[in-house]
């Protein structure tokens, strides 16, 4: 086997195991074509980035690029907005993002997130 499939193999793997999470921080991935091929969410695998993104212009380049959107929180279960970076690498697009979770700061700073 290529070592470069191999590598893929194995980061998929992890990717779609629960205990790859990091609190709110997960990652997932696609295949070339924008397609899920790894997320900790077995029911979000084979969905297009566009529709779990909910944006047409979500395209991955090997610069990489921000997208926001709200998703559900998987520490609080709270809908929230979401800032994720997408990047093409070695034929996967890699997605990995932090929730904008204002109750959070607003704990650390004790000053409201909002105007």
């Amino acid at each position: 086997m290529r070592k470069d499939l191999k590598l893929q193999l194995v980061t998929v793997g992890y990717c779609n195991r629960e205990d790859s999470m990091d609190g709110q921080w997960y990652r997932f991935l696609a295949d070339r074509d924008g397609n899920t091929i790894a997320h900790y969410n077995p029911a979000l695998i084979g969905k297009s980035l566009q529709e779990m993104l909910g944006q047409s212009n979500c395209r991955a380049s090997e610069r990489g690029g921000w997208v926001s959107h709200r998703d559900i929180n998987p520490v609080t279960g709270a809908m929230a907005e979401k800032h994720i970076w997408v990047v093409q690498h070695g034929g996967l697009v890699f997605s990995s993002g932090w929730f904008h979770d204002v109750s959070l700061m607003e704990s650390r700073t004790g000053v409201p997130d909002r105007p």
